[in-house]
């Protein structure tokens, strides 16, 4: 079986990420696959990809002029592939992905969507128009369509996919990476010059769908309580002069911001509690991921991120600054053997519920369904 993915480019996101576990994990004798990216890289994630031995085709598409030669390279790559599944990643790359392999190709096609917040305003107006054609196109043109959150689902069916043809497989992680290490932790920890605090962290680019506001203020609020935690946060353009002005101008001393190209799980051995404070999401690979490495969460109660948490971790309302507070310092206060309690659970729960394999088997089967050659 040939499998082609088509995405729009691999910097490091949530459906970068699961696009490079799905190919990892998928890679053997049976399946041969081949990556395009519709943008030049090479980012992080392109660089591990190759590490496999796995081609990484970049279309190069750098404008608007450029657009008709990018078609051209596509068509004449899915022609020459002749693949056997066409499987695409996010609006603009099941828009043109999927176009070109229902009339170059006899491929199966499947579109993998990851977003919820699809309205224009908090939208580009190119991508809130590639919303609303794969809406029109969802029942010519994918013979699947796989969400990864129950959210995203019911999002876009309101805008009007089909839900014949719709399937949910939420994202997985491999729990023998992301683990629990005390020993990886304390080496850390001394390295960054981090004693007897509580670390609380946070993973994300700084976006305002993440919520940054909000959780700078709530910083600040337990900045001036004067009591011994610390914050993490990592991510891209977090080191920019308007996110560390924000920072400044407030006069926060109990930050530490990380370089974006920091390894995740060495940033999350680094924490004690994870605080996701974003506005809109689908499923937060983060969460899962902290949760594996015996990490208490905080949750806003957007897409399927409560879900994720279960009862285990804390789910405050988006954009209010006293939840996020009082959930921090609820956590702090708590005791070492309800804290040790506590890193077991929310790493069973990832296993018992978003272990890796678990999703891994449901795209194969995916693929495999009606397969004949």
């Amino acid at each position: 079986m040939k499998v082609l993915y088509i995405i729009n480019s691999l910097i490091t996101g949530g459906a970068e990420t699961i696009l490079a576990r799905i190919i990892s994990n998928i890679n053997n004798g049976d399946i041969k696959i081949l990556v395009v990216t519709f943008l030049p890289g090479p980012y992080r994630l392109e660089k591990s990809i190759k590490s496999n031995g796995i081609e990484v085709y970049n279309l190069k598409l750098l404008s608007l002029f450029s657009s008709f030669k990018t078609l051209y390279r596509l068509i004449s790559i899915i022609r020459k592939y002749n693949p056997d599944v066409t499987h695409t990643f996010l609006a603009f790359s099941c828009l043109i992905g999927g176009l070109v392999a229902k009339y170059f190709s006899k491929s199966k096609i499947i579109w993998s969507i990851y977003s919820t917040n699809l309205e224009r305003k908090n939208n580009k107006i190119g991508t809130f128009i590639a919303f609303k054609l794969c809406a029109f196109l969802s029942s010519i043109i994918p013979n699947e369509v796989v969400f990864d959150s129950s959210s995203a689902f019911t999002s876009h069916q309101k805008i009007g996919y089909n839900p014949n043809n719709c399937n949910v497989i939420n994202n997985g992680v491999n729990t023998k990476i992301f683990k629990p290490d005390n020993e990886k932790k304390h080496v850390l920890r001394g390295e960054f010059n981090i004693h007897n605090c509580f670390v609380v962290g946070t993973i994300a680019r700084f976006h305002p769908d993440k919520g940054y506001d909000t959780l700078i203020k709530a910083i600040e609020i337990i900045n001036n309580l004067e009591k011994k935690i610390l914050f993490l946060l990592c991510g891209r353009d977090l080191e920019n002069e308007k996110f560390l002005g924000y920072i400044k101008a407030r006069k926060i001393d109990n930050v530490i911001i990380v370089d974006e190209n920091s390894n995740v799980i060495d940033a999350l051995h680094l924490i004690d509690l994870y605080v996701s404070s974003s506005y809109t999401e689908s499923f937060p690979n983060i969460l899962c991921e902290a949760m594996a490495c015996g990490i208490p969460c905080i949750s806003t109660d957007v897409g399927d991120s409560a879900k994720i948490v279960g009862d285990i971790g804390i789910v405050v309302r988006p954009k209010n600054v006293n939840d996020i507070v009082n959930a921090i310092i609820s956590f702090y206060n708590i005791t070492i053997k309800e804290k040790r309690l506590l890193d077991i659970q929310v790493r069973q729960r990832v296993i018992r519920n978003f272990e890796l394999k678990f999703m891994i088997d449901k795209y194969i089967k995916l693929y495999k369904k009606g397969y004949i050659r």
